[in-house]
């Protein structure tokens, strides 16, 4: 019987000591803390913090969207520390909630920063290059699926396979190899009626 009590109080001490563990308020080092920045980058602080940046934007910016907002972070934190937070309620005293709110807050607000930032720095203002999108569009071998249907698999095949060797377009090989026109090319390869649905 005094097993179970000594037992009883030992939980009841683990328990009291994570709960004021997890009370802690200390997440960590401030990022708004000036303290720490040394005097010749305050000014490079301040444009930081009041989001006046002097650069235009750069194609940086998506490559911080992918890491920011990308599955580094946000499932880091998600799954395993709100995960675990959950499962630590002992005695449903879910003394992990702050843990998990922290956590859930905190990828909520870097979700939030990283898409007004993407969209601030580098969506906005953006205009296609028409000529280069259609000259990519139509240099690209996917649309040789297209003539499938006209000449068969294997001429289509060998079209893209000798297009891709010669480092020529899919037009120019399937008229020097002799399997279509170029009248009939151009009636049967059409981009625009490959996309979208029915």
């Amino acid at each position: 019987m005094a097993s179970k009590k000594y037992t009883l109080l030992a939980i009841l001490l683990v328990a009291l000591q994570l709960s004021s563990f997890a009370q802690g308020n200390d997440w960590g080092w401030d990022w708004k803390d000036s303290s720490k920045i040394p005097a010749k980058r305050m000014p490079q602080h301040n444009e930081f913090l009041n989001n006046n940046y002097p650069y235009p934007a750069q194609p940086r910016d998506q490559w911080e969207l992918g890491i920011a907002g990308g599955p580094s972070f946000i499932i880091g934190d998600i799954s395993p520390k709100i995960g675990i937070g959950g499962s630590m309620g002992h005695f449903e005293l879910n003394v992990f909630k702050p843990v998990m709110i922290f956590n859930f807050l905190h990828s909520a607000r870097l979700i939030g920063d990283v898409c007004v930032a993407f969209n601030d720095k580098c969506a906005e203002g953006i205009q296609p290059l028409h000529e280069n999108i259609k000259k990519h569009v139509n240099n690209s071998l996917m649309l040789v699926t297209a003539l499938n249907t006209k000449i068969g698999y294997y001429k289509s095949a060998e079209i893209a396979q000798t297009a891709h060797k010669n480092g020529s377009t899919l037009k120019e090989t399937a008229i020097a190899l002799g399997y279509v026109t170029a009248e009939e090319f151009d009636a049967w390869v059409k981009p625009e009626e490959m996309v979208g649905g029915n």
